[in-house]
């Protein structure tokens, strides 16, 4: 019997006799528990002429001791002589974390990385970026925000903006 977090589906088909035959399947939707939440943009962010790293407003409380998975997707306004500078900040601390990180003009991947230290660049490319997606586990040692950060990746007077309807998520899974 169904408890509201199932999908019962009924196929039928035809046996290689000719006779009906029919299978049932149960699949159970799993329900995060875990969710912290998320953080978007709902003011564009814009830096002109500067290559320092400043928040983009998306950040997220983590507590000491546990583990947490990570998607970012982050839509870019840029020239391409300012390109874009993208790290980690915040308060927290990390005994280890993992990110994917691939950065596209349009549909064209034009860079790509992986870092393994809160102190690295997640991406740092002169050039035109449209959207970042990010994603990565990061096991938290010390309580704090983690965010996001960008700069110009060399300083422009075009500015380097990160649009609305950018989006940061994060679940804890221990």
């Amino acid at each position: 019997m169904a408890n509201g977090n199932e999908i019962i589906q009924q196929v039928i088909g035809v046996q290689a006799n000719g006779q009906p035959s029919s299978v049932t399947e149960t699949l159970t939707l799993t329900q995060l528990t875990n969710f912290e939440g998320s953080t978007s943009i709902v003011t564009a962010q814009s830096v002109t002429s500067s290559t320092v790293l400043v928040s983009s407003g998306m950040s997220v409380n983590l507590i000491s001791g546990a583990t947490y998975v990570f998607d970012l997707y982050v839509s870019v306004t840029n020239g391409s002589a300012g390109g874009l500078k993208l790290a980690f900040g915040g308060t927290a601390t990390a005994t280890s974390i993992s990110a994917d990180t691939w950065a596209y003009n349009t549909t064209t991947l034009a860079a790509q990385g992986v870092i393994t230290s809160l102190a690295s660049n997640l991406v740092a490319y002169t050039g035109s970026v449209t959207t970042v997606n990010i994603t990565g586990t990061i096991q938290c040692s010390g309580s704090g925000t983690f965010n996001l950060s960008f700069a110009q990746n060399v300083s422009n007077a075009t500015a380097t903006t990160l649009n609305v309807g950018s989006n940061f998520w994060v679940d804890r899974l221990s």
